[in-house]
């Protein structure tokens, strides 16, 4: 799976597959204990498209040089976990790759980061809304990405007004307690 990845990918996708491969005990020990409560029998699997919009600016390869690493560490456990989970996965790197998939309504879930969402049309975003789950590495706290908690705040995210603010996936929670 890694290896038609990186393949497909190149070096864009080479610290995601790396890192993949160095958490491989891990990510089966994991699947064991899943397994052994039979986890399985209770998901039902989903096509889900995952749209990797910050490797469209080139943040894969810059990791390679000590670029910024927090949105690969996000990403790559995502795709463990999903695979691991046996969803269908369709994991693209451009909207170039993202649009047909995205025209055939063959899927159940789309995964993207904050470069991601921003990079695509606002009709199709809000067409789809629902099915959006945003990886967000900085910990982006409600008043930022839902217009209702904004109190007239201006959010980079808000414009999204996602009805569920559990479809901001952080990486960290830096909401004080």
């Amino acid at each position: 799976f890694i290896n038609s990845l990186e393949a497909k990918h190149g070096i864009q996708f080479e610290w995601i597959a790396t890192r993949i491969r160095q958490d491989n005990t891990e990510w089966n020990t994991a699947y064991q204990l899943a397994r052994n409560i039979d986890i399985f029998d209770k998901i039902k699997q989903k096509r889900i498209l995952l749209y990797l919009g910050l490797m469209e600016i080139g943040m894969g390869k810059d990791a390679l040089t000590g670029g910024p690493v927090g949105e690969l560490v996000q990403w790559s456990n995502l795709i463990s976990c999903l695979f691991l989970l046996q969803h269908q996965l369709d994991i693209v790197i451009s909207r170039n790759d993202f649009y047909p998939i995205v025209k055939s309504k063959d899927f159940d879930l789309v995964f993207t980061d904050l470069i991601g969402i921003n990079a695509l049309p606002e009709a199709l975003v809000f067409n789809l809304k629902c099915k959006f789950r945003i990886l967000d590495s900085f910990g982006s706290e409600p008043e930022f990405n839902h217009r209702r908690f904004s109190d007239g705040i201006p959010g980079p995210w808000e414009r999204w007004n996602f009805e569920d603010t559990r479809q901001m996936l952080t990486l960290f929670p830096h909401t004080p307690m």
